[in-house]
């Protein structure tokens, strides 16, 4: 379930912080309020931000716990038909989950900072409203989408090889 609020946190952080022009770009003007989670200035509370953003501790937990029953069902047909697979499934679910939740993080983080309430910080007014950090800011946000699958494609294949690999050990054994 935590895994579930933070996904739709994100989503909702993006359609209220995020450009629909471009893709995945801040938006110029002050954030609005999501269709769940309030994001205004006056209603925001980053608590709510960090506890989806702290979900991606799980992952680990969730891979195994997926992967265990399969490795108890495979036990008898032997170390490279029961074990192996099963690692490299929790290899690679660890990888697909640690690369998206960074990846949503990092797209929350940026707009929060951008319109965050900065008022009697002389030096965070002058950074945020400099014409670098807009284009930093925009940089940033592009690199992260365009990579989110970078990141994810070695996990992406290893899940894939280790299904492959379990439905024919299942098959055969």
């Amino acid at each position: 379930l935590w895994n579930l609020y933070g996904d739709h946190y994100y989503l909702d952080f993006y359609t209220a912080n995020l450009s629909m022009d471009e893709f995945a770009m801040v938006r110029p003007t002050m954030s609005k309020s999501g269709n769940i989670f309030s994001f205004d200035v006056a209603n925001y509370n980053p608590l709510w931000l960090y506890v989806a953003q702290a979900g991606g501790w799980m992952y680990p937990i969730w891979a195994a716990s997926t992967a265990l029953p399969l490795y108890v069902g495979l036990r008898d047909a032997g170390w490279w038909y029961s074990t192996v697979p099963c690692v490299l499934m929790v290899y690679g679910l660890c990888v697909i989950g640690g690369s998206l939740h960074s990846a949503f993080a990092f797209l929350t983080v940026l707009p929060g900072v951008y319109h965050q309430d900065s008022s009697g910080i002389d030096k965070w007014e002058k950074l945020v409203a400099s014409p670098a950090f807009a284009s930093f800011l925009d940089t940033s946000q592009s690199r992260i989408c365009q990579h989110i699958m970078v990141g994810c494609l070695p996990g992406y294949l290893a899940v894939n090889l280790a299904s492959a690999w379990i439905a024919y050990a299942v098959a055969t054994k």
